[in-house]
């Protein structure tokens, strides 16, 4: 039964990855770029920059204990909370009772499959956080890109003059914005 569970378990994520793959690649970049959606993107490429080593250092620590538990023959505490974690996971793609979940977490082949599951979890994780980073730094690219090549444009916010009927404006291209 837990191998029936672990191959569910591992379709559900492949046809999540397959789902997740389908990345539109900057179509969501409009062909008029302006100043705020550049502001915006280099926000985002910046948080996902500055929560990187964050995540990735967390995925590390899952990494590290496991390892460690594959060199030793008790588990620490973490470890079997994650490796219950995982159970939980694998039980949500076939149901499975509290008593068999207690049955897989005392069998030793049960816990090492387990913890190379969340060993697979770990990487795939880390492989989403990088490659959002990495999107978020192509879209915020793409978008300077875009404002970059676009015509400079003359806007006059009072084009008949101000109220003295002086007939002058503030011409403003969008790339003076971007000057400072």
């Amino acid at each position: 039964m837990f191998e029936n569970a672990v191959k569910k378990y591992r379709q559900k994520t492949q046809s999540e990855k397959k789902a997740g793959e389908g990345d539109n690649g900057g179509s969501n970049i409009p062909a008029k770029v302006r100043p705020s959606f550049v502001e915006k993107s280099s926000a985002q490429a910046q948080q996902s920059l500055e929560g990187l080593p964050g995540q990735v250092l967390e995925q590390t620590r899952v990494f590290h204990r496991h390892i460690q538990y594959l060199a030793q023959a008790e588990p620490e505490d973490n470890v079997i909370s994650d490796l219950k974690l995982m159970l939980d996971d694998i039980s949500r793609a076939q149901k499975l009772d509290e008593r068999m979940k207690d049955e897989i977490l005392q069998d030793d082949d049960a816990r090492n499959t387990l913890s190379m599951l969340s060993f697979e979890r770990a990487l795939r994780e880390l492989v989403d956080i990088a490659e959002g980073a990495l999107s978020a730094l192509a879209e915020r690219n793409l978008l300077v890109a875009r404002y970059n090549e676009q015509p400079q444009v003359n806007e006059c916010k009072n084009p008949g003059g101000d109220a003295s009927g002086s007939g002058t404006c503030h011409h403003e291209t969008p790339h003076d914005s971007d000057a400072s």
